[in-house]
């Protein structure tokens, strides 16, 4: 088909840590699955939290036989959004991956500078979970209701709450993992799109995390494959 695959995601759909993420990273093999001549766009960014999935997504130069599949990440991450124009770095965004006690003041420090702390404190600290998912309805609409104007079919995958949600133990003062319950009960349906295509898509499920990657965290080369063909039945149904 005279199509082409745009995918955007974190670190589970850039094939972080796969000998080549060009080959076996789910997006590719999600394109030869569907048949699409066109090479796969993956824009997969490690450590990317929803909203600079979305930033990301938002300021994509689609074309006119693209096909956008959304991964939304862990609901724990946050993005402060900079002007690529004005920012030093001229990096889009930055994406903070706070997935265990090793993640703390040093990794606010490199991501953002000297006051990277005092910045993000407040975000973490007031963290919620209810107000995180209603952003990720936010963002899935929207992206949903921006491609659907363009006429661009698209597609969106939430991977669940997972082993990296975290909140802040102010007692302990440090990061630590929290294994909460993490999904889009049946309160966040009517906030949906009606025509929207969503899935809830638990990755860390031990019948789709069947093999590792290089760093024994992110999902390996088998794992990926099933995720492709897990992606391809459930675009096959959604018509």
């Amino acid at each position: 088909m005279e199509k082409r695959l745009v995918t955007f995601g974190c670190s589970n759909t850039y094939g972080y840590e796969l000998e080549d993420p060009d080959l076996q990273a789910w997006p590719v093999k999600l394109g030869q699955l569907l048949n699409y001549k066109h090479k796969t766009i993956n824009n997969g960014v490690p450590g990317a939290s929803n909203k600079l999935i979305w930033g990301n997504a938002l300021r994509f130069d689609y074309g006119k036989k693209d096909v956008v599949v959304c991964m939304w990440s862990y609901l724990s991450r946050w993005t402060r959004l900079r002007d690529p124009k004005t920012s030093l770095s001229g990096v889009w965004g930055n994406g903070i991956a706070c997935d265990d006690s090793r993640h703390s003041k040093n990794v606010m420090k490199s991501q953002f500078g000297e006051n990277g702390w005092e910045l993000n404190r407040n975000y973490f600290e007031t963290w919620e979970e209810y107000d995180a998912l209603l952003e990720l309805v936010l963002y899935a609409n929207h992206m949903h209701e921006f491609l659907k104007v363009q006429n661009i079919p698209s597609y969106h995958i939430w991977i669940g709450g997972g082993p990296s949600e975290v909140t802040w133990e102010k007692w302990q003062n440090k990061w630590i993992g929290n294994l909460a319950k993490t999904e889009l009960d049946d309160r966040f349906k009517p906030y949906f799109q009606p025509d929207i295509n969503f899935m809830q898509y638990d990755l860390h499920h031990s019948k789709r995390f069947i093999d590792e990657a290089n760093d024994n965290m992110h999902i390996g080369p088998k794992s990926h494959m099933l995720v492709a063909n897990d992606i391809a039945r459930w675009i096959s149904k959604c018509g």
